[in-house]
């Protein structure tokens, strides 16, 4: 697990700012920059995520149409809110110590 707030800057051209829609260069929480940096270089396009910093459940936010990549890796893509399902973005947990490339 990270120092909460300890982060890593990922520049990755499948992370999206989830506002704006357009490219960004993020900052990813260290404990999980690996497997986000994983996720973008197998194809799924990320919109936000967090570790949890100790009180939630790891995960990130993805477009929809990343679900069947993630699925293939063994994650299970689900409705985050009924807003952003409309908006095309689905979420998914993160494996935090049990990601394995």
């Amino acid at each position: 697990m990270c120092e909460y707030g300890n982060v890593k800057i990922l520049n990755h051209p499948n992370i999206t700012n989830s506002f704006t829609g357009k490219h960004k260069t993020p900052y990813i929480d260290s404990c999980i920059y690996d497997e986000i940096k994983y996720l973008n270089d197998k194809g799924v396009k990320t919109w936000g995520c967090c570790c949890g910093h100790g009180i939630d459940i790891p995960h990130c936010l993805i477009s929809d149409y990343s679900a069947g990549i993630c699925e293939d890796l063994g994650y299970n893509a689900h409705e985050f809110s009924e807003e952003h399902t409309k908006m095309g973005i689905l979420e998914i947990y993160l494996n935090g110590d049990k990601f394995i490339k």
